[in-house]
């Protein structure tokens, strides 16, 4: 709203920006009443001119550069994207316009910024999600740091900056050899290989990847549509005058309706056509046997011709992991190290938060905020795509 005129209770508004001479503060107040944009742009244009000439002055009265805010803005474009790894640019990048920066209520000259001052927009950013505290304060003392290092404030304040604890999810990643393992050993495995591959990139949930049929894919527009999920679903029954949790399998919308069309890698097709004839030979031998009901449309299967269940896929990646001599991980790591593949690429945060099916990308920041603190080889693992064969 800062630079630009809205129309908002019935009139039209806009930001007015205030240099306090005294005190060498900006302030922010909201000017109404306009009955026309026009009208408005033409009070905006004044008094955008005006705080022009006044800050102006007042830098040159202090012999100060830049207010905090317009620092900021020059650190990240001159200073941070261009000495800093993807990974940590594309973090930092949407922490400092959509934390940081919103949360600085009152500008002020560079000069004049104490670690109160610092600690009251960390206090701000803090109800945003459970990391916003801690990754405001992680970046605001690179900010400062660099500030103290050119000379542009008097004092390095870094030491005084509150402390902020973040309560988020450790992520789970592979590492490149790890990754590379895996693969090789699950591509030998065509019953479950397809399904790891959804889940490394596509960045499917297990009940996303469970619920897929062949008509969800499209090879000549190189799509998947998500627009189910197969999950357990729970109720309390009455047993033998006691009650007790059963369930049962069923089809769902997606998680928070998380319905979406992937782009996914060429090479995913190729792979569908061997499973679905992995598939079909599967479903030939039911058949011979005399059983009637098999799940034919759908793309993960058991042996015995049905939709898997949640622990059948959790087994399978559990029993790759063993023969892959690694560590066992959850399927949800593997969409753990999808979104850490994006980020890495410098895929911004709104784009991946939607391909993973996300209510918000605040939800997205919130997980994957930490990746930039991740083992270094474990974030540039997914460089790795499909396992060539080992030579004879």
């Amino acid at each position: 709203m800062e630079n630009s005129v809205q129309f908002i209770n019935d009139s039209w508004r806009y930001v007015k920006r205030t240099v306090n001479i005294n005190n060498f503060t900006i302030s922010y107040t909201s000017e109404g009443g306009f009955k026309s944009q026009q009208e408005a742009e033409e009070a905006k244009r004044r008094d955008d001119e005006q705080y022009e000439l006044t800050l102006k002055r007042i830098k040159k009265i202090a012999n100060i550069q830049y207010t905090f805010r317009e620092y900021i803005e020059y650190w990240l474009k001159e200073i941070f994207i261009k000495n800093t790894d993807t990974c940590t640019k594309t973090i930092g990048t949407w922490a400092v316009w959509n934390l940081i920066i919103p949360n600085v209520q009152q500008d002020i000259l560079l000069n004049y910024v104490t670690a109160d001052y610092i600690n009251d927009i960390i206090k701000r950013c803090i109800p945003v999600c459970e990391s916003a505290g801690e990754t405001t304060r992680k970046f605001m003392r690179k900010i400062l740091k660099d500030a103290y290092a050119y000379g542009l404030i008097p004092k390095d304040i870094r030491d005084e900056i509150m402390d902020v604890k973040r309560g988020v999810p450790h992520i789970e990643l592979l590492k490149k050899e790890e990754l590379q393992k895996l693969l090789q050993v699950a591509s030998t495995h065509p019953g479950y290989y397809f399904e790891i591959l959804l889940g490394l990139f596509a960045g499917l949930r297990s009940g996303e990847v469970r619920g897929l049929r062949y008509e969800d894919f499209d090879a000549e527009k190189q799509t998947i549509r998500v627009s189910r999920q197969y999950t357990a679903n729970y109720f309390l029954a009455d047993s033998d005058d006691h009650f007790e949790y059963s369930c049962f399998m069923e089809e769902k919308r997606p998680k928070g309706d998380s319905y979406r069309l992937l782009h996914v890698p060429s090479f995913l097709f190729d792979e569908l056509e061997r499973k679905k004839e992995f598939n079909e030979t599967v479903i030939r031998n039911r058949k011979a046997k005399g059983q009637k009901k098999v799940d034919e449309e759908y793309v993960s299967i058991s042996a015995f011709g049905q939709r898997k269940a949640k622990g059948t896929l959790l087994c399978s990646l559990k029993r790759a992991c063993n023969y892959a001599c690694i560590p066992p991980i959850s399927f949800h790591t593997l969409r753990h190290q999808f979104a850490t593949m994006l980020i890495e690429k410098g895929v911004p945060f709104e784009d991946v938060s939607k391909l993973l099916g996300h209510k918000s990308v605040m939800t997205t920041f919130n997980i994957y905020c930490g990746v930039m603190d991740a083992d270094d080889d474990a974030r540039k693992a997914v460089g790795v795509m499909i396992p060539c064969p080992e030579e004879d």
